[in-house]
This record gives C-alpha cells, structure tokens and sequence, in this order.
C-alpha cells in the first residue's frame, strides 16, 4: 500500500493513519494485538502531543499498542531509537516524525526490508522538500504537507493580510533559523511575497517549535 494525505483536522489524520497502521494484521495474523513504535522528532512539541493523543485514542479501539520514542529534536538520538526498535524485532510498524529525513533513509529502508510497515508524519523523509510524495520505495503512508507548500500558504495568508496596504512590514517568525524544514518553509513564502513589492520582511523570530508561546515572546521581543 502507498498512500498519501496531506493537510487534515488532527482527528482525522489519526483515525487515516491508524486505519493504515492496522493493515498489520496481515503481518501479524496470529497476533491479538499489534506494537507500533512511534519515533516523535520531540514529544515537547505542542502539535505532536495532540496528534500523539489522537493516535492513542484509535489505537485503543484497534488493538493497537502504541510505544512513543521522543528524539527531543536531536537527530543521532532519534536514528538510535529507529535502529534499536528494528533491532527488537517487537514492532509491526513504525511511524515516524522525523528531525533529519534524509539521515534516517538508510534505517528506513533496513525496516521496511524487514517487513515492518513504515508510516511518515509531518516531516520529509528524502532530499526534496516541495513535495509530499513519499520519496522512499516501500512508504506504507506519508501524512504531511511539504514544508515548501506550506510556506507558500504562509506567503498566500500574508498577501491577504497586507491587501490595500502600499507599505506592509512583516515579521517572519521561524521554528528553529537554518534547519532545512525551515529554510524551506521560508523559500515557499518568499516565492510568493517577492510578487508583491508593498510586502516587506522587515524583522525575523524563532519559536523553537515548543507551542505558541516561544512564538508569542520572539514577537513581544520584536514588537
């Protein structure tokens, strides 16, 4: 199965997913129930918490067990949690909210070789980041909008917001500076606002990706 989805209420992406995590059985036909690993990029973060409930509450009903691995946002620690959940030959599938896709490709593939169903969340697993396209052969499910996409909907957002404004300042608040999920958010939204010359980034942010008020204290800094 390859199926993608892009941008959905929380509820829903859960239950579509899930739906796809249960196709497990067909791995594990003998099993009363069966084991995800779900490797979170940070389990601090605020989106991912409500998804990882979510995910809970279907997974209940299923006979699904769900072992959430947090990375807290550093990549080395989040390959090791990958490779160690392979290596317990434990899980039937393993959706995964990735820090660095294109590190994690090697792994992926080793699981989906084994067997183990792999779903993406959220996060590029592969080089190109305008895309939602899983990028990796043998992707049970990418459950995400490219990051280029959605800096493209910030920049659209934002061209509503200044409409009949000849001198419209702006200020772009980042996640995390320099991470290429945020480099490429940024490029879809400067790809759109360069076609309107009133529109001008005049102070830049970061809210670490922790929940709204890491953005909310970078904007008072600013303002």
């Amino acid at each position: 199965m390859n199926v993608k989805y892009s941008k959905k209420p929380l509820g829903l992406i859960a239950s579509m997913f899930l739906a796809i995590l249960f196709t497990f059985s067909s791995n594990a036909v003998f099993a009363k129930s069966y084991e995800v690993a779900y490797l979170s990029a940070s389990s601090a973060n605020t989106w991912l918490g409500a998804s990882v409930k979510e995910m809970q509450a279907v997974a209940d009903n299923n006979d699904i067990n769900i072992t959430e691995f947090d990375a807290q946002f550093d990549p080395a620690k989040q390959t090791s949690q990958l490779q160690d959940a392979i290596a317990s030959g434990k899980y039937q599938g393993i959706v995964v909210c990735a820090i660095y896709g294109v590190g994690l490709i090697p792994d992926i593939e080793d699981a989906i070789a084994a067997g183990i169903e792999i779903v993406v969340l959220n996060q590029i697993v592969g080089p190109d980041l305008t895309t939602s396209d899983p990028q990796v052969d043998g992707i049970a499910a990418s459950v995400l909008a490219s990051p280029y996409r959605s800096g493209q909907r910030h920049g659209e957002l934002t061209v509503q917001a200044c409409e009949g404004d000849d001198n419209c300042e702006v200020v772009f608040i980042y996640g995390i500076k320099g991470i290429p999920l945020d480099d490429a958010i940024r490029q879809g939204f400067d790809d759109v606002i360069s076609q309107h010359p009133s529109i001008k980034v005049v102070a830049e942010g970061e809210g670490k990706y922790l929940g709204p008020d890491g953005g909310i204290a970078a904007t008072q800094d600013i303002l």
